[in-house]
């Protein structure tokens, strides 16, 4: 039977179900409608109209399978469908009936309301019952899921009551705090945590927590039930499945991340400590290698301007060169240790940076002469004058890129540009290039060329030497200064370094642009056989405003002047093929005749013109070419008269010894080494100075008691008492009538040294080993003395 109402219902939900439920309504009155008139029609003639009730039924079950609407409207269309069935049947219809036959109506639609209703009222109930049902199914399903996940999770997940009470506690309590969840069941947790740590309870971060039921993570130390105390994450968050907000609390073991920490940040002690013997060792370093490296170059230099046989004195040129190699070699040691060691830092201080361009050319004219290669420099017109930067480490860059472009150029050029990229909101993009003729370097090699430690190749540093850690701290000086570092190169042809820096410029109204140039319509010959040079000299004679006429050949210089061309200056190069530039000065003379135009001859340093032809030219400049001297020379040659001229046919060095009152400046030199002393001794004596001795700081301050002092090279490590507290304590001292100009001396060289000195008092400050040109420069930036004594010091033996 069951089978058998389970199939008729499975027939009847088959039939229906692609029905709407309209249409399944209509179906459904219209089939019973057919099988009451069937019934009606059989039975009436025998029993009478009262089978008419029999109507109720159907009516009855409509409002019992579809509710209280379908009721009563069954009930209505049951009275006009029993009209209808009497009119077929009885002829004449029986007036009668239609009123005997209406209350039965009205019972079955009384009944069918009440059916109805009932049913709809059962539909409700068993609809809520089946939702409650399916919700209680679903919360048993994600409870099932949440504890099957708090018991599977590493984390120690907690439900508290509004007091903190905990009404569930994971298993994984055992792992992280020893405890089973039995044990902490109906406890609070606060008895666990560490008491400095139970303040975070009363934070205003819980509290803004609790007051607004939002997430809370922190923190804190936990007991474990062995006593041991572990460190542990918590968050907390407020619960809302259950009637009442509960808290749910997620906690985390970090006792091995804060181990970790603790580990890092003692390795991190531990470095900085290693990173400050570094320092320190660095300079000691600094200082015990350099205090030896003063007296051999210093002692060197002063040899080279005694009497000297050929033999000595390329005895002396080897040791010296020999010592700048070890020196920079050195430097470049420091330099990087300094770069690993995170120490570096750059000055942001305005300069000139033309000055900087050229002083950079400066230390590298004397390599290139040697070789006989053409050094050439060009700085573009909107190239700003006065940059924010550290001009030390900038010329080190520059330095460094020309000594290499030398170095792997056997002949042509090696040539520095200069040109302004970019200039926004008062920062400026320069450019700088250094562009050679040598050797050039592999494609699949370039990526060698920035490594410490590293060249090209190991030839390279058999034939050329080298430590291979010049480009690598180049490069990380360049990426201080927001730039960086590029290189173009084709081998046997020659290589590109070019590097961009940003900095700050101070523009400087340029007075050319307001006031023509002295140089303004004169008409300038130029005669070098070098493309480079002739396209820089075209460039400035044209900013200058100059009439220019370029010729690369002494041939073509004579084809111009034959053709009757007249010149007001003639710039003549002295190296050129065929016919150099004294030949050729020879010839324009000769043929100027009554009509002399001046001549500049351009050479290269070591380069030297006899005495003979000197009376050709009237001023002789080396190169490279730099852009304010070429113009001022030029100036000075066009408006000089011949008699005048005549004082100006060479360049020639002054004399470094100083005369009149400067020459009796009162200097003191606090030194102890006694090599050192003697070395700086015959330095000032060379520049016509008689300087005192003292051998701590203690003697220094009894030297001021005795007398005034107007300088005081001052070394910084003395024994006793070393030059800064030596120098605190001078200045410290009111009693002092004339407070001297104090130059500190030091071998550590180290970024910082100048600042600190300067901090402790002293004026100015030379790193040794002591140049001769850089001493000189150091006592001439000091101010005159308030007054001149009639006899200098008496010299301490």
């Amino acid at each position: 039977m069951k089978i058998q109402v389970q199939t008729s219902h499975s027939w009847w939900q088959r039939l229906t179900g692609r029905l709407t439920r309209s249409a399944e309504i209509a179906f459904v009155s219209g089939g019973m409608t057919a099988v009451y008139l069937l019934i009606f029609s059989v039975l009436q003639p025998l029993y009478g109209s009262w089978v008419a009730a029999l109507i109720m039924l159907p009516v009855l079950l409509l409002a019992w399978l579809y509710g209280l609407q379908i009721g009563v409207l069954a009930a209505v269309a049951a009275y006009f469908v029993n009209l209808l069935a009497l009119a077929v049947l009885e002829s004449p219809f029986p007036t009668a009936f239609f009123l005997e036959g209406l209350p039965g109506h009205l019972i079955t639609l009384l009944t069918a309301v009440i059916v109805g209703k009932f049913k709809d009222l059962s539909t409700r109930l068993a609809n809520e019952l089946s939702e409650r049902q399916q919700i209680e199914k679903t919360l048993q399903e994600s409870e099932q899921l949440y504890r099957l996940l708090s018991e599977n999770l590493n984390d120690l997940i907690c439900l508290h009551e509004p007091n903190g009470k905990m009404t569930y506690v994971s298993s994984s309590s055992r792992e992280i705090l020893g405890y089973t969840p039995d044990e902490l069941l109906g406890k609070t947790p606060l008895r666990l945590f560490h008491p400095a740590d139970r303040d975070i309870f009363r934070s205003p971060g819980y509290t803004y927590t609790v007051e607004h039921k939002s997430d809370f993570s922190f923190e804190v130390r936990m007991q474990h039930k062995d006593g041991r105390y572990l460190w542990v994450e918590v968050r907390i968050r407020p619960f809302t499945s259950t009637p009442h907000t509960v808290w749910q609390s997620i906690t985390r073991d970090i006792s091995e991340r804060k181990a970790r920490e603790a580990a890092l940040k003692k390795a991190k002690e531990e470095a900085e400590v290693a990173t400050q013997v570094k320092s320190e060792f660095l300079a000691n370093m600094s200082h015990e290698i350099r205090t030896p490296m003063n007296a051999i170059i210093g002692l060197t230099e002063l040899l080279l301007d005694t009497p000297l046989t050929a033999e000595q004195k390329d005895f002396l040129q080897t040791v010296r060169m020999s010592s700048d190699g070890l020196l920079s070699i050195i430097n470049n040691i420091l330099d990087f240790s300094k770069i690993e060691a995170g120490r570096l830092e750059l000055e942001e201080v305005p300069f000139n940076l033309r000055e900087c361009v050229e002083e950079a050319l400066d230390l590298s004219v004397a390599a290139a002469g040697e070789k006989q290669l053409e050094l050439a420099c060009f700085i573009g017109d909107q190239v700003p004058e006065i940059v924010v930067g550290d001009a030390t480490r900038l010329r080190q860059v520059l330095v460094n890129l020309l000594s290499n472009a030398v170095k792997f150029t056997a002949r042509g050029e090696v040539t520095l540009s200069v040109t302004l990229l970019e200039s926004v909101a008062g920062l400026s993009t320069l450019c700088f290039a250094v562009v050679d003729t040598g050797i050039g370097i592999p494609r699949e090699r370039m990526d060698r060329l920035f490594r410490s430690f590293s060249q090209v190749d190991s030839s390279t540093t058999r034939q050329y030497g080298g430590t291979g850690l010049g480009l690598a701290i180049s490069k990380r000086l360049v990426e201080a200064m927001n730039g960086r570092m590029q290189v173009e190169s084709i081998p046997d042809r020659g290589s590109t370094f070019s590097f961009t820096i940003v900095v700050p410029a101070q523009h400087i109204v340029d007075e050319t642009a307001v006031s023509p140039s002295p140089l303004h319509g004169k008409r300038i010959l130029v005669v070098d056989d070098n493309d480079v040079n002739r396209l820089i000299l075209k460039h400035y004679l044209f900013h200058w405003q100059a009439e220019s006429y370029l010729v690369a050949s002494g041939a073509e210089a004579i084809n111009l002047l034959t053709h009757g061309y007249q010149f007001d200056l003639g710039i003549l190069d002295m190296q050129m093929p065929h016919m150099d530039g004294v030949m050729l000065a020879q010839v324009v003379r000769d043929m100027a005749g009554e009509r002399p135009f001046p001549l500049v001859l351009l050479t290269s340093l070591g380069q030297s013109v006899s005495p003979a032809h000197q009376a050709l030219f009237d001023l002789q400049i080396n190169k490279p070419i730099k852009q304010k001297a070429l113009q001022f020379a030029l100036e000075q040659v066009l408006s000089q008269s011949s008699q005048q001229r005549e004082l100006m046919k060479t360049a020639v060095i002054p004399n470094l010894a100083l005369e009149g009152p400067i020459s009796h400046r009162r200097i003191l030199l606090a030194e102890d080494n006694t090599t050192n002393q003697k070395v700086a001794l015959r330095m000032l004596e060379r520049l016509g100075y008689i300087a005192c001795v003292a051998n701590t700081g203690y003697e220094v301050i009894a030297a001021l008691e005795q007398q005034p002092i107007d300088i005081i090279l001052m070394d910084v490590q003395m024994p006793e008492m070393d030059g800064l507290s030596a120098t605190r304590q001078i200045r410290q001292n009111t009693a002092v009538p004339h407070q001297p100009y104090i130059i500190a001396l030091t071998a550590n060289a180290l970024k910082g040294d100048r600042e600190r000195f300067l901090a402790a008092g002293m004026n100015d400050y030379l790193s040794k080993p002591v140049r001769l040109e850089d001493l000189s420069a150091a006592i001439n930036r000091c101010p005159l003395p308030h007054f001149v004594p009639s006899e200098p010091p008496t010299p301490q033996p």
